[in-house]
């Protein structure tokens, strides 16, 4: 008959097995070459939208890319390999995303990178999207789709359709806004975040993540009512 210290310990080891065989990704904002700031939303809309789809594969841990973004932004433009490999040290992922997109009048093209690292190898790839920006949604979901197939995440009927994401609202300025405020929450400009995500329900009511964004600020303040 197994101990009590051993029916207490045999559970833990099931737990870090099941974690060790676990692939583990970090999402990076995407860089604005555009240089205008009003479009910044885009870079932050396509990690917090992978991030709530990534989540629901039980093979993944996918980190919080606010939380991650705010502990350690280092190589999160993906150019230096250096960078990367340090911040792949202190975090222990697989799979890293980020990249880069460019608006011209109505017009985002988004060059989505990830890098697939494994103890002897370290692969760059990148898929190419381009199309109205009003239709990031379903740009996203392009986008999604290969990212997932090339990566192994996803079966070529696993995929969810992210242009039906009911958790997306139909107002695009609601999303943009909201997205904006992700943005400013990555990094730590809280004020800002919290009027942004205001703003979004003024737009959108039913806005559910605005609205738990919204109440995540106010809990970091301090409020509680």
């Amino acid at each position: 008959m197994l101990s009590f210290l051993q029916k207490a310990i045999v559970p833990l080891l099931i737990f870090a097995a099941v974690a060790l065989s676990r692939t583990s990704m970090v999402l990076f904002p995407l860089a604005n070459t555009t240089g205008n700031t009003i479009n910044d939303w885009v870079g932050y809309a396509i990690p917090e939208l992978f991030f709530r789809s990534l989540t629901r594969h039980s093979n993944m841990q996918v980190w919080d890319p606010c939380f991650l973004f705010n502990a350690d932004s280092s190589g999160w433009t993906m150019r230096s390999d250096s960078l990367l490999k340090k911040h792949r040290e202190r975090w222990g992922w697989n799979i890293a995303t980020g990249g880069l997109f460019r608006v011209d009048k109505d017009t985002v093209v988004i060059e989505f990178r990830f890098v697939v690292a494994e103890p002897n190898e370290w692969a760059r790839k990148k898929i190419t999207v381009r199309g109205n920006i009003k239709t990031l949604l379903f740009l996203c979901g392009r986008l999604y789709a290969k990212f997932t197939r090339e990566t192994g995440i996803s079966g070529e009927k696993d995929v969810p359709d992210l242009r039906n994401n009911s958790m997306i609202p139909a107002n695009y300025f609601a999303w943009a806004t909201y997205a904006a405020g992700y943005g400013y929450e990555m990094k730590r400009q809280y004020a800002s975040a919290l009027s942004a995500y205001s703003r979004a329900l003024d737009l959108e009511p039913s806005f559910f993540f605005a609205a738990y964004r919204a109440a995540h600020i106010y809990l970091l303040s301090g409020h509680r009512e």
